[in-house]
C-alpha cells in the first residue's frame, strides 16, 4: 500500500492490527492502537508547546519505548526528526542542535553512567533554537521537563491540531535530518522525506518477510537510519512487535 506520509501509514496498521501488540520494553506494552494514541498526545504535546510544521526536534536517546512514540509523535505534528548518536560527546551533540535549530530535544539523563543533559550544559554552546527539554527516561534536571509531565501538556485542541497537520501531510514534506559521520569532513545534515522513508518501511518487510505478529529484536540504534526506518517503521509497516 502506497502511503501518503508516516502518520497515515501508523493510522493504517493501528485500524488493521490494534489490538496486536506494537512494542514491548521491559514492564512497557502497548499495542498498535495504543501506539497511535501515544504518540498523538505526544505530538499535542508539541504543539501545545508551540511546535510549528517543520521544526526540528532531536532525540537523543537509548533504544527504548519513549523513543518510538517520541517520533511518531513528532511525525504527527508535522516536525522533522534529527536523531543523535547516543556515543556523542556534548560538543558533537551541540553542534547538531545548533545546526539543525532544534526546537525540542527528547533525551535521558542516566544511560552508561552519562546524564546527556548536564553533558550538554557543560559544553557552554549558546543553543538559542532549543525551547523545550524533554527527559525520556532518567532523574529530573534543572529546566527540563519529565515526560509524563510533558505528555500531559496535550489539550483537546492541540490533539485536533495533531489531527489536522498529519492529514496535511505529503510524500515530498521533509521528515527527517540524518547527519552524516563526518569521516571525511563536518557531518552533513541529509534532509529526507515522507516519500522516501516509506520506501524503505515498505521494502524491508518485502524483502525480509516481517509480518504481523512476528517479534522483531532491534539491536541496530534508533538514531541510525537501519534502526530507524527498517526497525521502527518497518515495524509499523507490517504490524510486527517492537522488541527494542
Amino acid at each position: 500500500m502506497a502511503w501518503p506520509s508516516i502518520p497515515a501509514m501508523l493510522s493504517g496498521t493501528a485500524d488493521g492490527f490494534g489490538a496486536l501488540t506494537a512494542i514491548r520494553d521491559g514492564g512497557t506494552e502497548l499495542t498498535y492502537a495504543e501506539l497511535a494514541q501515544a504518540a498523538g498526545e505526544f505530538g499535542g504535546a508539541l504543539v501545545e508547546s508551540g511546535l510549528q510544521p517543520g521544526d526540528r526536534v532531536a532525540i537523543w536517546c537509548f533504544n527504548c519505548a519513549e523513543w518510538v512514540v517520541a517520533v511518531l509523535g513528532v511525525f504527527a505534528a508535522g516536525g522533522v526528526l534529527v536523531p543523535v548518536n547516543t556515543r556523542f560527546k556534548g560538543h558533537e551533540a551541540a553542534d547538531m542542535l545548533h545546526r539543525s535549530r532544534a526546537k525540542v530535544l527528547v533525551t535521558v539523563t542516566d544511560f552508561l553512567g552519562t546524564d546527556y543533559v548536564t553533558m550538554l550544559e557543560g559544553t557552554g554552546v549558546d543553543l538559542p533554537s532549543l525551547e523545550t527539554v524533554v527527559i525520556a527516561r532518567g532523574g529530573a534536571s534543572r529546566d527540563a521537563v519529565e515526560w509524563k509531565s510533558f505528555t500531559g501538556r496535550a489539550t483537546a485542541g492541540a490533539l485536533a491540531e495533531v489531527e489536522r497537520r498529519s492529514a496535511a501531510l505529503g510524500p515530498d514534506d521533509p521528515s527527517d535530518i540524518l547527519f552524516t559521520s563526518g569521516t571525511t569532513g563536518v557531518p552533513k545534515g541529509v534532509v529526507m522525506t515522507h516519500g522516501r522513508t516509506l520506501v524503505v518501511a515498505a521494502d524491508w518487510p518485502l524483502m525480509t518477510g516481517l509480518t504481523a505478529g512476528d517479534v522483531y529484536l532491534q539491536v541496530n540504534p534508533y538514531f541510525h537510519m537501519f534502526g530507524l526506518k527498517a526497525g521502527i517503521l518497518a515495524s509499523v509497516a507490517s504490524g510486527a512487535t517492537m522488541l527494542p
